[in-house]
């Protein structure tokens, strides 16, 4: 790529490519014994030790080197995925919660600097197609195996995952030794929560991130009420192909039109697609149109609000903050819906889809108030490129015409 060095991004590629897909199968590794202990107890641990280790390794950032953070987060992954069916196994809650607990703290615990590494090392003009492009790759590879996982035992899946989680040390080699051994306190001005949060595009940004997790995690447990088997079964089938190849198709299209305006749109979509279900609950058509829309509308945030914006709001040094703030509160929402799951089943599906689209629609207001985030230089650069371009068009046009 352009303006890149070509064996960094090789690196941090490989970096976040295993990240994100070991990171599914840990979610194939709690899903295994969800049953034995339970929905809240399993997934809340997990939550709980994703947000916990997230804010320990933005606390680490500021006082070891990257390298470090990610050979202890790396070495951890590997332990705790080999050592989770052997704890498990004793079949007691306690160990149980602890071994859940590890799986969750030993994926969050690198991630803020996984994602501020991936914003150092790609330019911020190419940041939409090269997050794009690593989320096709990863929910393409991780839907491949996804069926295989079902048909194998927790041992072999945790082999597989603890074996593919330590491939991501190699990933450390490739990656800039400028990067790599550099600590927040190398550079100059420290970024502190308090910045973080006076930063008012950030809260901008931040606010409308916030309403979609909320309302996301609040649906889930209507929506798989909701949906005959065979229709909840196709939108989890096909949502993350569909997903996947719109991520990239969004962050092509983020780097040319403006993270705003793209982020805008997929709140648009999946506030449509809502407002399809509230108004005509019944019309099966409305279902499979919800389910496709609701993939199309996650690779817009998978790569704007995971992945880009985070990085372009912030400098180098103080990314991990921002990154860990964007992070938490989506799974902290997570931990909300857990607990309030039993009495949101009860709202009536068309209530809570209407009200969900309008709450969705309300979330593009603070989109309105936030500035781009990608300078205006490269979105001028791209507009002149694109009349040149539609100017010789025009003038061939014309001069096919004149022969």
């Amino acid at each position: 790529m352009r303006n890149m060095n070509l064996r960094a991004f090789l690196g941090v590629f490989l970096l976040l490519f295993n990240t994100l897909s070991w990171y599914y199968m840990t979610l194939f590794l709690v899903s295994f014994i969800q049953n034995d202990v339970g929905l809240i107890m399993s997934w809340g641990f997990y939550y709980v030790g994703i947000i916990i280790s997230s804010i320990i390794g933005t606390v680490l950032s500021e006082r070891i080197k990257r390298a470090t953070i990610f050979t202890i987060w790396i070495t951890a992954g590997f332990l705790a995925s080999l050592s989770f069916p052997l704890i498990v196994k004793v079949n007691t809650i306690p160990l149980t919660s602890t071994a859940i607990f590890f799986l969750g703290f030993s994926v969050g615990l690198g991630i803020p600097s996984c994602l501020a590494e991936f914003a150092d090392t790609v330019s911020i003009e190419k940041r939409g197609q090269a997050g794009g492009f690593i989320l096709l790759l990863t929910i393409i590879s991780i839907s491949l195996v996804a069926s295989a996982f079902s048909s194998i035992n927790l041992t072999i899946i945790s082999l597989i995952s603890g074996g593919w989680r330590i491939f991501g040390i190699l990933s450390l080699y490739a990656l800039r030794p400028k990067i790599v051994m550099k600590t927040a306190e190398s550079v100059e001005k420290r970024v502190s929560y308090y910045s973080v949060f006076s930063n008012k595009t950030f809260v901008f940004y931040l606010t409308s991130w916030l309403m979609f997790s909320f309302i996301d995690h609040f649906e889930a447990p209507i929506l798989r009420l909701f949906f005959e088997q065979k229709v909840w079964f196709f939108i989890q089938l096909v949502s993350p192909t569909i997903g996947s190849i719109f991520a990239q198709i969004w962050g092509y299209l983020s780097d040319n039109l403006g993270r705003k305006k793209v982020t805008i749109y997929g709140f648009v979509i999946l506030g449509l697609a809502y407002a399809g279900l509230g108004v005509a609950p019944a019309f099966p058509l409305c279902w499979y149109l919800y389910g496709i829309l609701n993939a199309v509308a996650w690779g817009n945030f998978y790569v704007n609000f995971v992945l880009v914006l985070w990085g372009d709001l912030s400098d180098s040094g103080g990314r991990e903050k921002y990154y860990s703030v964007g992070g938490t509160l989506f799974f902290f929402a997570g931990i909300v819906e857990l607990l309030s799951a039993s009495y949101l089943e009860k709202i009536p599906a068309y209530a809570s889809f209407s009200l969900a689209s309008l709450f969705l629609f309300l979330a593009v207001i603070p989109l309105i108030y936030a500035p781009e985030t990608l300078p205006d230089q490269f979105l001028r650069q791209r507009e002149l490129k694109r009349y040149i371009e539609k100017a010789k068009r025009i003038r061939e046009k014309y001069e096919k015409a004149k022969d």
